[in-house]
């Protein structure tokens, strides 16, 4: 059973979830309905493969580092679990560092940020994101973190919220409707944002052949999330 733990904040008590799964002490490999990213940031690099329901790698992807070294292999939870050998270490040109690379759970600068002035503009704005879209959360500090759209507790009306995941511990915060313009804010670099596209039982997502060019030469942090969990739900 997935594992829960409370935190509060000064809008909802929002859980802390763990998604992961064992019989007889092993983890369960994902099955035919998968999620899969491209060029997600995750330690020092640019992963690209299946992730769990909090945006972690688990199953098989591959990991970019910035010095050019690419690492293929099984993951866990954000972790590399499977012993590689040596064609699964490879080295490409490095990544070029045209921006600030921005990880689940980083505090935001100005620059970082796209700050609407008009509230009702910020409140369609934040009302636009997809699932699985980045942005920043206000949070109880006073500090922008940088956070990902993981579901809509409710869909419509004067109580529609939206929860985000906070970092890769899995700490989640759930925003109602009156929050968004001014606890919400997109980030500046529109192509950060998550392109999401449905798929069923495909083990790789399609990308156009601009996405994919960038993707070659590992220009950009171009993501593009294939998302085959639209009816499932994140318990509170």
């Amino acid at each position: 059973m997935p594992h829960y733990s409370h935190t509060s904040s000064e809008f909802t008590t929002a859980p802390r979830v763990s998604f992961h799964r064992s019989i007889g002490g092993h983890h369960q490999h994902p099955g035919p309905h998968r999620t899969q990213v491209i060029g997600l940031s995750w330690t020092d690099g640019e992963y690209t493969g299946q992730v769990n329901e909090l945006i972690q790698p688990h199953g098989r992807g591959r990991i970019q580092y910035r010095d050019g070294t690419v690492l293929t292999a099984t993951w866990c939870n954000g972790m590399p679990i499977r012993p590689t050998s040596a064609q699964d270490v490879t080295r490409v040109p490095p990544l070029l560092q045209a921006r600030r690379e921005l990880t689940l759970g980083d505090s935001a600068t100005p620059k970082d940020m796209h700050i609407e002035p008009n509230a009702q503009k910020a409140h369609e704005n934040a009302a636009s994101l997809q699932i699985h879209s980045f942005a920043f959360i206000l949070r109880s500090n006073g500090e922008w973190t940088y956070a990902i759209l993981a579901n809509r507790p409710v869909e419509s009306g004067h109580n529609a919220s939206l929860r985000f995941v906070l970092d890769t511990e899995g700490r989640t915060k759930v925003l109602k409707s009156k929050y968004w313009s001014t606890c919400i804010r997109l980030v500046k670099d529109s192509e950060s944002q998550t392109i999401v596209k449905e798929t069923r039982g495909k083990e790789e997502p399609t990308a156009s052949k601009e996405e994919s060019a960038r993707l070659n030469s590992f220009q950009r942090a171009v993501r593009r999330v294939s998302l085959d969990m639209s009816t499932r739900t994140f318990r509170s």
